[in-house]
């Protein structure tokens, strides 16, 4: 019985200690989030302002560089730079840490006795494999991760590149 006492408080460590590692970079998304949301705010009343005055709208569409047809390629690189997980604006990108989420929860179901959980790394070969498949797929392809230590390095992989 005290065996399994002992087991119990080493997972409750354990879950705490992942907690503490991603709790503040997780708040720290949403409280980055709620700001976005009031600078749209701001922005949309800025727009809802413009119509009472197209004179202005109409100066300040002139005076940009971005021609109707190039708004499009503009919209679409864009896109292109934000899609994927590795390297992305977590910012700019609301999915990243939906996955990165997801990717913990994989971790806490059945892989927090696993020893050397975050000390031990997975296959150099095998994470750039995931990698390039997590960054196709943007989201970690959980059916083809065989270890902890693979998901462990991932998520490494994924922190080394926040925002660079």
């Amino acid at each position: 019985m005290a065996g399994l006492e002992a087991k119990d408080a080493e997972l409750e460590a354990k879950v705490a200690g992942l907690e503490a590692k991603f709790g503040d970079f997780i708040q720290m998304f949403e409280n980055e989030k709620s700001k976005e949301v009031s600078q749209k705010a701001a922005v949309d009343a800025t727009a809802e302002d413009a119509k009472d005055e197209p004179d202005a709208v109409a100066e300040d569409v002139e005076d940009s560089d971005t021609t109707a047809e190039d708004a499009p390629a503009a919209a679409a690189e864009d896109v292109a730079e934000e899609t994927g997980i590795f390297g992305v604006n977590v910012d700019l990108n609301t999915n990243v840490l939906k996955q990165v989420r997801v990717a913990l929860q994989w971790l806490n179901t059945d892989h927090l006795l696993d020893e050397g959980l975050w000390r031990v790394s997975g296959s150099n070969r095998e994470v750039m494999q995931l990698r390039a498949v997590t960054d196709e797929q943007a989201a970690f392809p959980l059916d083809q991760i065989e270890s902890s230590a693979l998901m462990t390095s991932l998520l490494v992989k994924f922190l080394q590149q926040v925002n660079k």
